[in-house]
C-alpha cells in the first residue's frame, strides 16, 4: 500500500515537472498542431441568397460589399445593414447549411465593427438536431477583427453510433441590437471569411 502511494506521488511530481518544463510544453503544442488544422468554411464572396427574418418594426439587409479594404487580399465580403425603432433582432439563414464532418474546437470569423451596441451569434444545429445560439461577440469596436469562438461541449458533435456519420451544421447568423438607427438612416457592420479549427473525429476500433 505504501509503495502504491509513493508511486502515485512520484507520478504527480513528474507530471507537474512536465507542465513547468518549457520544452515539454513546446512538444505538447507541436503535437496539438499536428492534430488540429484550420479549414475555410465560407468566404462570403457570393451574393446572399438565404432567408432573412426580422422582428417587428425592424429591417435587416445582407448584401455583398467592398466598401472597406478586405482583411484578406482579393476577398469580397458581406455588409449587414439594419434599421428599426428601439431594440430589435434579425436572422440570416443560409440557403444550404454549412456542414462540418470534423470535430470543431474553435470557429473564426472576420468582423468589421462600427462600435455598435450589437451582438452577433452563430445559429448551430448539433448532431442531435438541437439548435444553439453561439455568441460571436459584441461589436463595440472599430475596424476588422478576427473573432475566435470556442465550441462548448453542450453543442454535441459526436456521431450517434459506429458507421453513422453525423455533421454539425451552421445554419445562419443572429443579430441583436440595443438601439438601431431610425428607419430613415442605417447602422451596419461587415463579415468575412468563416473558418474552423478542427480535428478528425475519434473512431472506435471495428471488430472483425
Amino acid at each position: 500500500m505504501k509503495f502504491l502511494l509513493l508511486f502515485l506521488l512520484l507520478s504527480c511530481v513528474i507530471l507537474y515537472a512536465q507542465e513547468r518544463d518549457p520544452l515539454a510544453l513546446d512538444a505538447a503544442k507541436k503535437i496539438h498542431r499536428g492534430i488540429y488544422k484550420e479549414i475555410q468554411l465560407y468566404d462570403f464572396s457570393k451574393n446572399p441568397t438565404g432567408k432573412i427574418l426580422a422582428s417587428r418594426n425592424y429591417q435587416i439587409i445582407f448584401r455583398k460589399s467592398n466598401f472597406y479594404p478586405a482583411p484578406i487580399l482579393d476577398s469580397s465580403y458581406w455588409e449587414v445593414r439594419f434599421y428599426g425603432n428601439g431594440p430589435g433582432q434579425g436572422q440570416y439563414r443560409f440557403k444550404k447549411p454549412i456542414e462540418i464532418y470534423q470535430h470543431i474546437r474553435f470557429l473564426y470569423i472576420w468582423v468589421y465593427g462600427m462600435h455598435l451596441p450589437t451582438t452577433v451569434h452563430f445559429l448551430i444545429e448539433d448532431t442531435y438536431g438541437r439548435i444553439h445560439l453561439l455568441k460571436i461577440g459584441n461589436l463595440k469596436f472599430r475596424g476588422w477583427r478576427k473573432l475566435k469562438v470556442e465550441v462548448p461541449d453542450a453543442i454535441v458533435q459526436r456521431d450517434w453510433s459506429l458507421g453513422v456519420q453525423k455533421t454539425l451544421k451552421i445554419i445562419g447568423l443572429s443579430i441583436r441590437t440595443g438601439s438601431p438607427a431610425p428607419l430613415k438612416s442605417a447602422r451596419f457592420f461587415f463579415i468575412d471569411n468563416l473558418s474552423a479549427y478542427v480535428r478528425d473525429k475519434y473512431k472506435s476500433p471495428q471488430k472483425n
